[in-house]
């Protein structure tokens, strides 16, 4: 269990996952976080996707297990060459873009590298472009996971926020108003006015 970066919700410690964050190994920095894997059923968190900085398409599933602490960084109990030998996350595959421009009149396809997640039968991935949807709109985009206990269960969504009245901020939405967890969006079960009265400001 995480030893450090909690907060204290009644008596039970409370961890922050933020995506973006540096992710470093005992000998080393080893990537940043990119997506956090989830269990809906619970809903906990199983893996992390640490991606190399700059580098898209090489990301390592990481079982939450190897995850020693959380402050403005997260560290693994692990060594660098242990991290490389985890299994890949995504694949890459180099396909023809049939929507590419014209080059002298004709119309030539062009290769383009698409990213795809390999993630756990029955979990899902939610990273930086995953959405988070009210029953009237759209609040914004996941930025991250607060969890509890041993077992990681989700207390929280931290939502990148795009439409509350106090601009734009990191806020924290209790898992009570999440109705579907989804790779693509995290739908709520309230409207975006009652969403901004459960919403509590998170700071890291």
């Amino acid at each position: 269990m995480a030893g450090s970066g909690l907060t204290t919700v009644g008596a039970m410690p409370e961890t922050h996952f933020v995506l973006g964050a540096k992710v470093t190994c005992n000998d080393g920095d080893c990537g940043v976080l990119h997506t956090l894997v989830v269990l809906p059923d619970g809903p906990q968190v199983t893996h992390l996707v640490v991606e190399p900085e700059g580098r898209i398409g090489l990301g390592r599933l990481v079982p939450i297990e190897l995850v020693a602490s959380t402050d403005d960084v997260v560290h693994l109990a692990s060594d660098l060459a242990a991290f490389s030998s985890l299994p890949r996350a995504e694949s890459t595959e180099v396909v023809q873009d049939l929507t590419a421009g014209y080059i002298f009149l004709h119309s030539y396809p062009l290769p383009k590298t698409e990213v795809r997640e390999v993630l756990p039968t029955g979990e899902e991935g939610l990273g930086p472009a995953t959405q988070v949807l009210a029953t009237d709109g759209a609040v914004g985009a996941v930025g991250g996971l607060l969890t509890t206990g041993d077992d990681h269960r989700v207390s929280s969504v931290l939502v990148s926020e795009e439409r509350f009245l106090w601009g734009h901020k990191t806020v924290a939405i209790p898992v009570s108003a999440i109705a579907v967890f989804d790779d693509d969006v995290v739908r709520l079960n309230l409207a975006t006015a009652q969403v901004e009265r459960v919403a509590v400001g998170f700071t890291q």
